[in-house]
């Protein structure tokens, strides 16, 4: 009887994958407090939007990232990474504010890609 040994390693792949469809994300924030309180995930559970929002088809949501207690940052690219912009939420508001235009009628003026880069 011989054993069989199974050899795992890690293959890091682009996303999508061809031929599979894009993922559509949309972006909440959830108040545990709330929910809690009152054990309703309808009254803890808040959509976030924003002006100028891109169509989901069209946008990928590059970063999320909590910047103080009460300050939510998100950073969103059409998907050939060429226009975005970046929005803040502050308070509990669930209507940010376009805080950065990227891209050729933007910040860097030019005709590439948005870098997937740390926001300041």
């Amino acid at each position: 009887m011989s054993a069989h040994y199974q050899v795992r390693r890690s293959l890091t792949t682009r996303y999508p994958k061809p031929g599979n469809p894009n993922p559509l994300v949309d972006l909440h924030t959830f108040s545990l407090a709330t929910f809690l309180s009152t054990r309703s995930l309808g009254l803890a559970k808040h959509a976030l939007t924003w002006p100028g929002e891109m169509a989901r088809e069209t946008r990928v949501l590059m970063e999320v990232g909590w910047v103080a207690d009460d300050a939510l940052i998100v950073k969103e690219v059409d998907r050939a990474a060429r226009i975005g912009s970046v929005v803040l939420f502050t308070n509990s508001e669930t209507v940010g504010k376009v805080v950065r235009k990227l891209g050729k009628d933007g910040e860097e003026g030019d005709d590439g890609w948005i870098d997937h880069v740390s926001l300041p």
